[in-house]
């Protein structure tokens, strides 16, 4: 299969409606579900952390959340299962830790112990990463949060991050946008791993390619056409070479939308 194609299939935000890229700094707990667990762990994180990051963006301590499905890969070797999905501005990110206090504020009324017990009993936090952004856009026309994440892991190396950046920009960007102009897709945006870092971690850079619904994310696209419409001079054996000679591809993960609150523009 041609790279141009597979990209333009298949290109991820983490975050969401196309919100402010003033939210910068995302934070992506990965949980591991065990097998017939799956109710019980979506109904905690809707009914005892959902109140609590809301009350963290009412406060100004937070941007956004969300909660994820990752649909692939599944089953009990699988990593992680679910993700919860935090997003601060640079201001905010110092409040980061500050769920616990949040917590207890907003089930001041209840068992906290109990709670807890619930909460840590769902699912296991395998790890936390965070990623800084450094590009999105979206369809103006976009009113509700994208169903369909599809997530794109890069190892890129060292020498060549600005090459990769310069080349989604200028190469995928313009095929995107023609992708939203023509209703595939809602919206795109990229992010860079920032802790923890090192010669050792799976992936460097993450892009986000915004569905939003399946209908959408599972649409016939024609993509001959739209890389004649973004890069009339271009073929795409062209931009194959450039990809291949400055991107490292390790996986794709497919993101379903379970639940949010975010911060009012």
């Amino acid at each position: 299969m041609k790279i141009r194609i597979l990209l333009s299939t298949l290109f991820f935000s983490i975050g969401f409606l196309i919100s402010s890229i003033n939210a910068q700094y995302t934070l992506v707990d990965f949980m591991y579900v065990p097998e017939g667990g799956a109710d019980t762990y979506v109904q905690m994180e809707k009914s005892y952390a959902k109140p609590a990051h809301q009350e963290l963006i009412d406060q100004d301590k937070l941007s956004y959340w969300g909660l994820f499905r990752v649909a692939y890969p599944a089953g009990t070797g699988a990593e992680y299962h679910y993700v919860t999905v935090r997003q601060y501005t640079k201001e905010q990110l110092k409040y980061s830790t500050e769920f616990n206090a949040a917590f207890e504020k907003v089930h001041a009324e209840e068992i906290l112990e109990a709670i807890f017990s619930t909460v840590t009993n769902t699912r296991d936090l395998v790890k936390t990463y965070q990623f800084v952004q450094w590009g999105g856009f979206g369809d103006p026309n976009l009113t509700e949060q994208p169903k369909i994440l599809q997530v794109v892991y890069f190892n890129n190396e060292w020498p060549k991050w600005d090459d990769y950046q310069e080349m989604e920009t200028k190469l995928f960007h313009p095929m995107h946008k023609k992708e939203i102009e023509m209703g595939y897709r809602a919206g795109w945006q990229g992010f860079q791993l920032t802790n923890p870092m090192g010669t050792n971690m799976p992936y460097t850079h993450v892009a986000v390619d915004l569905y939003k619904d399946w209908d959408q994310y599972m649409s016939d696209k024609d993509s001959e056409a739209i890389l004649k419409a973004a890069h009339p001079n271009k073929t795409g054996d062209e931009i194959d070479a450039v990809f291949y000679k400055t991107a490292n591809l390790v996986n794709l993960e497919e993101w379903h939308l379970i639940d949010f609150v975010m911060k009012e523009n």
